[in-house]
Parts: structure tokens; C-alpha cells; sequence
């Protein structure tokens, strides 16, 4: 039997669990530090979410409004105030493939709907914009190294209305 994964919402005091799961997801050069995460957990109308297995931290994914991020020229709805930016989702090596990335997307939607966002918005490497594919994501254009490794990312929206 498969143990089971246990989602919660995303607070400062977490921000070690978040780090676990950062740390075991991504190469150093593009792991966001603990300060940048702890300053998107902490505006008002953030979203993020921590997924555990066994206790442990497997994924987290979180965001916050579009207006947060200084981007105005790359979407033009920046300004708006209705766009919730998915700023990362991660899991970890040995949990992916298991369904619990997309019960965590899933979870992001459902949250940015109640607090009243119409569209969600992010960057993905080649496997997240394949996961915000499943929900029905629409690629708007690709920013070339766009991550601090050189990769490229495909902008993406989904409409939650």
C-alpha cells in the first residue's frame, strides 16, 4: 500500500521544509535562497503549499500575485490585480512520477480560485510546462535563459474562470 501524502498550507514557520525540498530538487545555481522564499510566503495573498510523505517533506509549490514580480512589460495583464504568479513547484527526485505534483497543482488552483484570482500564470522548465499542460495551460512565448543554469522557460497561463 502506498503511504499516503499529506498536503498543508504554506507558512514562514516551514520555510526549513521548503529548503529540504528546494535543496533535493534543483542544482545549486538555481536554487532560490531561503530569504527569497520566505519574502514571497510573506506578501499578503500568497499561496504555497507543502506536501509530505511519511513526515518528510517530498513538495512544495508557491506563488503570489503577478504585481509582486517586476516584470510589467511580459504580460499584459501585469497591473490588473487578478493574475496569481506560480513562482515554483518542486518535488523531489524520488516522488516524482507519483501523482503528487499534480495533486499539489491541483491545490494551487483550487486556493488562487477562493481567493478570487482569474488566472494563473508561471515559467516552467520542460517538465513543470508539461504538468501545467494537464490543467489546461496555454504557452504564451518562450524567455530564452530565462534560469540562472542558462535553461530556457515556457510562460504559461491558465484562465481559472
Amino acid at each position: 500500500m502506498a503511504p499516503e501524502v499529506v498536503f498543508k498550507r504554506l507558512e514562514p514557520k516551514d520555510i526549513d521544509d521548503v529548503m529540504i525540498v528546494e535543496r533535493r530538487s534543483f542544482p545549486p545555481e538555481v536554487q532560490q535562497s531561503k530569504r527569497e522564499l520566505l519574502n514571497t510566503i510573506g506578501y499578503p495573498k500568497s499561496i504555497g503549499m507543502l506536501a509530505y510523505v511519511d513526515g518528510k517533506p517530498v513538495a512544495y509549490g508557491v506563488g503570489a500575485p503577478l504585481e509582486v514580480y517586476p516584470c510589467p512589460g511580459i504580460d499584459k495583464h501585469y497591473g490588473q490585480g487578478y493574475t496569481f504568479y506560480l513562482e515554483s513547484i518542486a518535488v523531489v527526485p524520488e516522488e516524482r512520477g507519483k501523482g503528487i505534483g499534480s495533486a499539489l497543482f491541483k491545490k494551487i488552483i483550487e486556493l488562487a480560485k477562493e481567493q478570487g484570482y482569474k488566472r494563473l500564470t508561471g515559467h516552467a522548465y520542460r517538465d513543470g510546462w508539461q504538468l501545467a499542460r494537464r490543467f489546461g495551460a496555454r504557452r504564451l512565448f518562450k524567455s530564452e535563459e530565462f534560469y540562472l543554469d542558462g535553461s530556457d522557460a515556457i510562460y504559461y497561463e491558465i484562465w481559472l474562470t
